[in-house]
């Protein structure tokens, strides 16, 4: 004799029934799962002509938490003297509460990354930075660009968080990126984003 498992998400999304192992052994382990989402499985056993009794009773489990999803590269909101202003959509993070984000910025002529950190907004917090954030982009992108990727629950929103970065060399390309953070640990890094600071202005004639 052998055995079949069927696994399925058990979010009440439903979603039907996928045959996940066929076999003799009477082990098996799901692999690639999504963090801190809940699963039901089933197992029955088969004959040689591929008949078999009923499924067992479906068997619930939740996937352990993860570190959050990375998040899209930062977009440029507002740059002023030494001072950049950048936003990102906030990821999925995975089973717990993202405490905060850090925005790391590397000067493109030279010098050490620096990082930022950046508090995670609430869900009304987050929602007026979006809003001025979204008021305050204008044509002021030089240079820049930015490419998508994807907080309770696990599943990623559509919250924007803002970070500021500071005391930067005057007229510089530099690297943005961001990640977040919870109690799980650090995720990885969005991928850059490339902007540049405003030029220092001339001295007015003596």
């Amino acid at each position: 004799p052998s055995a079949a498992a069927d696994g399925s998400p058990a979010d009440g999304s439903g979603q039907e029934w996928v045959t996940v192992f066929h076999g003799r052994a009477c082990r098996y382990e799901a692999r690639s799962l999504r963090p801190a989402q809940p699963y039901a499985f089933r197992v029955r056993a088969e004959t040689g002509t591929g008949g078999g009794r009923g499924w067992s009773e479906p068997l619930v489990v939740v996937t352990e938490a993860a570190v959050p999803d990375a998040p899209e590269p930062p977009a440029l909101v507002r740059r002023e003297g030494g001072s950049v202003v950048v936003e990102w959509v906030a990821p999925a993070c995975n089973g717990r509460h993202i405490s905060h984000y850090e925005l790391q910025v590397e000067p493109q002529q030279g010098g050490a990354p620096r990082l930022f950190p950046v508090p995670a907004p609430s869900s009304s917090s987050a929602a007026a930075a979006a809003l001025a954030a979204s008021n305050a982009t204008g044509s002021q992108a030089d240079g820049g660009g930015a490419a998508p990727s994807s907080s309770s629950g696990g599943a990623a929103s559509d919250a924007k968080v803002v970070g500021a970065a500071s005391d930067l060399p005057p007229d510089c390309h530099c690297l943005f990126r961001a990640r977040a953070v919870n109690a799980v640990g650090e995720g990885p890094w969005s991928a850059p984003a490339r902007f540049r600071t405003q030029a220092t202005p001339p001295s007015p004639p003596a």
